[in-house]
């Protein structure tokens, strides 16, 4: 990507968007791709953030004109692209677990916000004929193929979707986007507007406590949440947990997912006492990896590393 730099976008440091605290415990200061990115834990809740945190204003150019070429490295995808990535297996395991619990049926509305190529969108139009689909992706390339391959309408922004007066709807299908987003508070509670009387939200994010190394620590990921951290993230939005469990969807990292409800009763967080100490800890110790991690990654290690994978499969016939 020569013409991006993160060097270069405008930053600020913010206070948690929690509980209002200004005092962090940075915790690492890199990243996967070797930019600088801090991240830091609030001293008060415990939420994992990146801090200095990129302004809105740059993350919305970032999404619109960079995003997809850095993680995918095309600007508009293929076949072949949907097939390289397995996204058709992905988007069946999630439309799966929906209808499992009733999220999509035929003839309902389903808003899928940051719907990139459109997978999901048209595996739940497969599953659900005549659901009333729509997607929100800002990456132009991306929105194009989509509107093409799943058949649907596709706005750059939620505040399109408004403006054009579509919804509300049964179900908002929000993975992998909560923690990418500059205010998860904020953007969960904006999405009320756009459900009907009844109606849930879908989350998936990356599961923090599954954390291994500086590959799970990068620009786009500006939140690292806990269930107890996503459970409180809804709760401040207006919502309940109705259901949240672990799991791991086909080549995504290990996540968390859950449904949201305004009513109802709310089910049990599956997290372990502790938890959250032990995965600050953990990110913490990749500070203390930073030269080992960028060495196993240079070039020359990477070239000897696989020479070696080759002899020991000629010599395992």
């Amino acid at each position: 990507m020569n013409d991006f730099s993160y060097e270069l976008m405008d930053k600020a440091r913010i206070p948690c968007v929690l509980c209002g605290s200004g005092d962090f415990d940075t915790l690492c200061r890199n990243d996967r791709y070797w930019m600088g990115i801090q991240t830091a834990a609030c001293r008060k809740c415990g939420l994992i953030m990146t801090n200095p945190a990129p302004t809105p204003a740059a993350l919305s150019d970032f999404y619109k004109t960079h995003y997809r070429r850095l993680y995918r490295r095309v600007d508009r995808p293929t076949p072949d692209h949907i097939r390289k990535y397995e996204l058709d297996r992905r988007a069946a395991y999630a439309a799966a677990y929906m209808a499992e619990r009733g999220l999509i049926e035929a003839r309902r509305s389903v808003l899928d916000v940051g719907c990139a190529e459109g997978s999901l969108l048209k595996e739940i139009l497969r599953r659900a004929p005549g659901t009333a689909a729509v997607g929100v992706e800002p990456g132009e390339g991306f929105a194009d193929f989509c509107r093409a391959y799943a058949g649907c309408e596709v706005f750059p922004s939620l505040e399109e979707v408004k403006a054009r007066n579509r919804g509300p709807f049964d179900c908002v299908i929000v993975i992998h986007v909560l923690e990418h987003v500059d205010h998860p508070v904020h953007f969960l509670r904006g999405l009320r507007d756009f459900l009907t009387p009844g109606g849930a939200i879908y989350v998936d994010v990356p599961d923090a406590g599954a954390y291994r190394s500086l590959d799970d620590i990068h620009l786009a990921h500006l939140f690292h949440f806990s269930p107890r951290t996503l459970a409180e993230t809804a709760r401040q939005a207006g919502f309940r947990v109705a259901d949240m469990n672990r799991h791991q969807p086909p080549r995504h990292p290990a996540s968390l997912r859950c449904i949201l409800r305004t009513t109802g009763d709310e089910g049990p967080i599956p997290q372990d006492p502790g938890e959250d100490e032990s995965t600050r800890d953990r990110i913490a110790a990749f500070d203390r990896t930073l030269f080992s991690y960028r060495l196993k990654r240079s070039f020359p290690i990477r070239l000897i590393t696989g020479a070696l994978r080759r002899l020991a499969g000629l010599m395992g016939r």
